[in-house]
């Protein structure tokens, strides 16, 4: 039988040639069955794999599909071993040590970790600055701070490092912590300058090294490392040079926002449209238009939920996001048309419902919307609904219908929920004052108010009241022009209650003095108070001496 006959010369095959071939021939195999999805297919992939990176070692692609499987059921010890052979065979190389590393650390074996690291630098000749990087983070994050200083120095030596992205952000990050660490410190302030100072020239050095080869969570934490020491102008150029080079939403958000620090609208409006058009998820949305709205551009962010709202018409949260914009722009009755669609809603959209029927001036409204967000949160568990506010908005949606013993249940379950606060025990203090309800009570609750805030001038209101309301005017004069020198003379509320006082005091010159003030200041009982102001006499040139000498004008 006749040999066959010999391939050309320029088709045969190098032994370094063959072995990449028979290493794609089983990474394809293995690919393929890792499509199947079945667990012989499963079995035949990883031995496929195996094989390819046993053949080739250094294949960045043969190990990440080898390990994904691993990843997803969260079997770190399996990557680490898996990857063992491989190591042996190619020792230092970077994405191998990497990938073992991070299975370590994450199967909580740091130390396994570091030793993986410090190996990988020694076989790779210290030439790689991302295991520099990641060796210094998790020396530095298991609170071996010596360690990894002396890390950091060594590295810093070397030529081939010391201008790398990786050197640069590793000195950044060493330099920002060790100048939190010192913050508290008063003695030690000079040197926390020096570290922020330094922190900042690192970050712009890791800033002007840095290119689409780093990861997108890399450029954004230099960025953050920039913000942080105020260089929001480099910031922004490390941004816009490599932000949009990354399907990154975090990266692209960050990006706006220092747009938005460096008061660039009309780009940050144009940037967040296109971002919301065609590249970003409902799940950014929120982000974004938070964003918009602490730039100034409520307007803008309401598209973006339009937008969403075009598309799924029936999506509850992309609701709900549209009227609380309208509720900040006290456009309570667009709200309401937003939110009318929805048949069922939650606590939190309930008790919107409740503030805007509030704004609208419809107490009851109002009212049976919190009642029933209160009971849906009960139903739901939601323990964490019922909070201080919830129980003081409560009380005042109570009282404003007349239901003045279930407003002061309401402030006393506030009370409850904060004993030690001095706003809850105002609050039910001086609701207790204005319905002359246990008095001596009230007084005893403002006292504890003011021994922790002894300057308020709310609080010296009330107290001034609840005297008031006892019959001591005398002392709730001279309370109430302390008040008054606190700040309370731009109090519509504060002046009318100091007027009331002055009358009980013989002083009516001086109480039209106050009303008159009151009523500048767009009172909410404007019409009580000009019945009250019409019954007294005219203004004399003492009572504006009493009253400028008393507010300090």
């Amino acid at each position: 039988m006749a040999e066959p006959p010999s391939p050309p010369a320029d088709l045969r095959l190098e032994a370094s040639e063959l072995r990449q071939c028979q290493a794609l021939s089983h990474f394809a195999w293995g690919l393929l069955a890792q499509f199947e999805e079945k667990e012989a297919a499963s079995a035949r992939a990883d031995k496929h794999l195996r094989e390819a990176l046993a053949l080739s070692p250094r294949s960045l692609f043969a190990a990440e599909a080898l390990v994904y499987p691993m990843l997803m059921r969260r079997d770190f010890d399996g990557i680490a071993d898996a990857l063992r052979p491989a190591l042996l065979a190619a020792p230092g190389c970077e994405h191998l040590v990497l990938l073992a590393a991070n299975a370590l650390e994450a199967g909580e074996k740091p130390n396994e970790a570091v030793r993986c690291l410090e190996d990988g630098l020694r076989a790779g000749k210290w030439r790689s600055g991302r295991l520099v990087r990641a060796l210094f983070v998790l020396l530095w994050d298991q609170g071996q701070k010596e360690p990894a200083e002396k890390l950091l120095r060594r590295a810093g030596r070397k030529r081939s490092l010391r201008h790398t992205f990786d050197y640069q952000y590793a000195a950044a990050y060493h330099a920002s912590a060790m100048g939190k660490r010192r913050k508290t410190q008063q003695s030690l302030d000079n040197r926390q300058v020096r570290y922020r100072e330094a922190a900042a020239e690192h970050a712009r050095r890791a800033a002007y090294a840095a290119t689409q080869n780093d990861d997108s969570e890399e450029i954004g934490l230099v960025a953050d490392l920039l913000i942080e020491a105020g260089e929001w102008g480099e910031a922004r150029a490390l941004l816009d040079r490599l932000a949009d080079q990354y399907d990154d939403p975090d990266l692209w958000l960050l990006k706006a926002r220092v747009m938005a620090r460096n008061g660039a609208t009309a780009q940050l409006v144009a940037y967040l449209d296109g971002l919301v058009a065609d590249y970003l998820s409902p799940e950014s949305f929120p982000e974004a238009a938070d964003i918009l709205i602490n730039a100034d551009q409520p307007e803008a962010a309401m598209r973006i939920f339009r937008h969403y709202l075009a598309g799924d018409p029936d999506s509850v949260t992309a609701r709900l996001q549209l009227a609380w914009i309208h509720h900040g722009l006290q456009q309570p009755k667009l709200a309401l048309d937003v939110l009318r669609p929805v048949e069922d809603l939650q606590a939190h959209g309930l008790l919107l419902t409740a503030y805007l029927h509030r704004e609208l001036g419809d107490s009851a409204l109002a009212l049976q919307a919190v009642e029933r967000a209160k009971t849906r949160a009960r139903e739901e568990q939601q323990t964490g609904f019922l909070t201080v506010d919830l129980y003081q908005f409560c009380a005042l949606l109570q009282e404003a219908v007349g239901n003045v013993p279930a407003a002061i249940e309401a402030a006393r379950q506030a009370l409850a929920l904060s004993p030690q606060s001095a706003e809850c025990a105002n609050f039910l203090g001086y609701l207790l004052a204005d319905h002359n309800q246990d008095l001596p009570e009230a007084e005893k609750l403002i006292r504890a108010a003011l021994a922790e805030e002894n300057g308020s001038a709310a609080y010296l209101d009330s107290l001034a009241w609840v005297l008031y309301r006892q019959g001591s005017t005398s002392m709730a004069l001279v309370t109430m022009q302390r008040a008054l020198r606190a700040g309370g003379d731009s109090d519509p509320v504060v002046l009318d209650h100091a007027a009331d006082i002055c009358t009980a005091q013989g002083l009516h010159g001086l109480a039209r003095v106050y009303w008159i003030e009151a009523l500048a200041a767009d009172p909410p009982d404007r019409d009580v108070i000009l019945r009250k102001l019409q019954a007294t006499g005219t203004v004399d040139d003492d009572a504006w001496d009493h009253y400028f000498s008393t507010v300090g004008r």
